[in-house]
């Protein structure tokens, strides 16, 4: 194994801590929200990522998401009805 694949591997959080997990080959492992940013990983789109979709981060994640898009249909029928 490289010396860059062992200090990935090295700084890989516990599995409870995890947020999901990397498949890709060269340096598959669990992944931290810390890491997750770090990488770029959502950004990316990275087909590799397997997301653990009952951990807190997603979930709290698809809430902001879901009040932001009410947030912004409000906006747009208040915007519809001025007009």
């Amino acid at each position: 194994m490289s010396k860059k694949n062992d200090f990935y591997l090295m700084n890989q959080p516990k599995p409870e801590n995890a947020v999901g997990f990397c498949h890709y080959k060269k340096h598959n492992g669990f992944v931290s929200e810390k890491m997750l940013k770090k990488h770029q990983c959502l950004g990316k789109n990275c087909p590799y990522l397997q997301k653990y979709e009952n951990h807190e981060f997603w979930i709290d994640r698809a809430r902001i998401k879901a009040e932001k898009k009410a947030r912004k249909s409000e906006e747009y029928g208040r915007l519809a009805l001025a007009a």
